[in-house]
């Protein structure tokens, strides 16, 4: 359904929804004469959550709009939708680079589950609870048919290494290990 010819062209990439912070710029501008600084203002304080600053740009829209003559039903739809965008709204280009990695490790997991579980589990000693994410991904290791063996001083490296079809758990992994005693270990094997 249109909400208003000038704002359905502005969101006809979108299906005539507000889906990037960009569109409320667009929006602001080009239906409700803002210049590029005001426009840019409103976005901000809706990307940013500043309820105070959006209740302030408000009236603005609205005597704005009724001046440029655009039907009160579209006002409403348009400041209503930059209220609740104000939860969730994204700029364009974070949502595309996300849709980005999210295709690109879709397709690292799906072709490469080996190699992608590696890099998950390597980069799990960076996260704040590194034991409950080794575990999380030791869980979808399951889905994929590849076990998570545990660390074996004749076979471990010092690190996660790929062992066979399955995944090894480094030496580092085992705790209260020190770097000092990995270093004798090794020097040890």
């Amino acid at each position: 359904t249109s909400i208003y010819p000038p704002i359905d062209d502005l969101l006809i990439n979108t299906g005539g929804l507000i889906l990037y912070q960009e569109q409320i710029n667009n929006i602001c501008q080009k239906v409700y004469g803002l210049s590029p600084t005001d426009a840019d203002e409103v976005r901000r304080a809706i990307g940013k959550k500043i309820r105070e600053d959006m209740a302030k740009w408000e009236p603005v829209i609205v005597e704005n709009g009724k001046k440029l003559g655009v039907p009160e039903s579209a006002t409403k739809w348009f400041w209503e939708t930059c209220n609740s965008s104000a939860d969730y709204l994204f700029n364009q280009a974070h949502a595309v680079s996300y849709a980005y990695l999210a295709a690109y490790t879709t397709y690292l997991k799906s072709n490469y589950p080996q190699q992608f579980f590696l890099a998950c589990l390597e980069v799990a000693k960076f996260e704040q609870d590194p034991i409950s994410c080794i575990t999380g991904i030791q869980k979808e290791l399951d889905k994929f048919n590849i076990k998570l063996l545990p660390p074996y001083i004749l076979k471990s490296q010092e690190s996660f290494t790929i062992e066979g079809t399955d995944i090894r758990m480094g030496l580092s992994g085992i705790k209260g290990l020190s770097d000092a005693s990995l270093l004798k270990i090794g020097d040890f094997i």
